[in-house]
């Protein structure tokens, strides 16, 4: 299914699935950035707002697929919503079955099973929160019963992260709201910048390719899910990510100090994401397929960690300079986070690209810090890590966002203060 669907922006490592930018991720940055989010904003208004978000980029998805491929019916639009929730890793979801019986669940979830196995063992949860299934749903439900888009208001009544069975959702009709502009294929490429190429520019490139083609193979199990190299995958809506991100910054506008460590908690889930899953890959079986001879030598990792951030869709990442065991700086000319601030925000004044900054700062961990040796419990190696007499220090020097022609984290050494 997803072959027939995805569309690229060349030179640039920018994925489209129908006209919806998507990036992979795990279910360590996805829950850990929620997380944040709702430490920041309390749970009932991040809800809303992450609600608010699936439901918006989930309409623009579903209803261009739903035109694109002619269906008219309830019945053709309800399987095309359902089997595309499975095929994104995000579950198993039964939709509502007539506009009088607006309920529908999900028995298994990318973000209900994922924060089980992430978070069950230390913290219990008091409030639902799968708002991401809840505003896919709710605008599936839209899409079926010819609803105006961003329209259907839904609930989570049950929530498997809180010990229930299954997600339960109920919708009701509401007022549509305000469209925001839309981030697709055509408006990326008007805003990405002029390409250019990495340090070992072949060597990135062919394996960026070759990671790509086996992860547009990996397909759902049973629960509808991408359970892969010990991680829950995912094929999210980079729109998503983006707009929870920025819109929970600009509800701390006023609060200068909570705004100053959520942008260091936001570059800190890049750590934790690109941690584990680049972390991940690197010890898999698969990998030593992929990248022959890898031995975890530092050079190795720099270009696997590069490599991996232009497979899973995070941009056109190059290697403008390294040292070993001093600094790395990475570059590249587009990512999803630039694209998503400067079509709907106002020139920044300081770098926005929280994931790249933190996904870089953990590349360098990765190349310095751990031993490939051995098997790894990333979580653990993370700890570690942290508690080191020295520590790796990311800055992003230059942004898109903030009217530069590339963004650029250097990545540097230094001792813990």
């Amino acid at each position: 299914m997803m072959k027939y669907e995805l569309h690229y922006i060349p030179q640039h490592e920018l994925t489209f699935l129908s006209d919806v930018p998507i990036v992979y991720h795990s279910h360590h940055y996805t829950l850990f950035l929620e997380h944040v989010l709702e430490d920041a904003l309390g749970w009932e208004v991040s809800f809303q707002e992450r609600f608010l978000a699936a439901r918006e980029v989930a309409s623009v998805l579903l209803s261009g697929m739903a035109e694109k491929r002619g269906l008219t019916s309830v019945e053709s639009r309800q399987l095309l919503s359902e089997q595309l929730f499975a095929v994104m890793g995000l579950g198993l979801l039964k939709l509502p079955s007539g506009r009088h019986d607006m309920a529908s669940s999900s028995p298994s979830s990318f973000q209900g099973v994922g924060w089980l196995d992430k978070y069950s063992a230390a913290l219990k949860r008091h409030h639902p929160m799968d708002a991401l299934s809840l505003g896919y749903a709710a605008a599936a439900t839209e899409v079926m019963f010819d609803f105006p888009r961003e329209s259907v208001l839904g609930q989570e009544s049950a929530c498997v992260a809180m010990g229930a069975r299954e997600c339960a959702f109920t919708f009701h009709p509401g007022t549509p709201a305000v469209r925001m502009r839309h981030i697709g294929k055509r408006e990326c490429e008007r805003v990405v910048k002029p390409s250019f190429s990495s340090i070992r520019e072949r060597d990135v490139a062919r394996f960026a390719e070759r990671i790509n083609r086996r992860f547009e193979k990996i397909m759902p199990d049973g629960r509808g899910l991408l359970s892969r190299f010990d991680l829950l995958l995912s094929r999210q809506m980079a729109t998503y990510l983006s707009r929870i991100t920025y819109r929970t910054l600009d509800l701390l506008s006023d609060r200068p100090e909570a705004q100053k460590t959520l942008r260091s908690l936001l570059r800190e889930a890049g750590v934790i994401g690109a941690m584990h899953l680049f972390g991940h890959l690197m010890e898999s079986k698969a990998w030593q397929e992929w990248f022959e001879g890898f031995g975890g030598a530092p050079e190795e990792v720099i270009l696997s960690g590069c490599s991996i951030g232009r497979a899973l869709g995070y941009g056109h990442w190059c290697i403008h300079d390294f040292e070993p065991y001093s600094h790395l700086i990475l570059r590249t000319p587009s990512s999803y986070e630039s694209n998503y601030h400067v079509l709907r925000r106002e020139v920044a004044r300081e770098g926005q690209c929280f994931f790249f900054q933190g996904a870089a700062q953990a590349i360098a961990q990765l190349a310095h810090e751990v031993h490939w040796q051995s098997a790894h419990d990333f979580s653990m190696e993370y700890d570690r890590i942290s508690a080191l007499p020295h520590r790796w220090s990311a800055e992003e020097t230059k942004c898109i966002s903030c009217g530069d022609d590339f963004c650029e984290v250097v990545v540097q050494r230094v001792p813990h203060p």
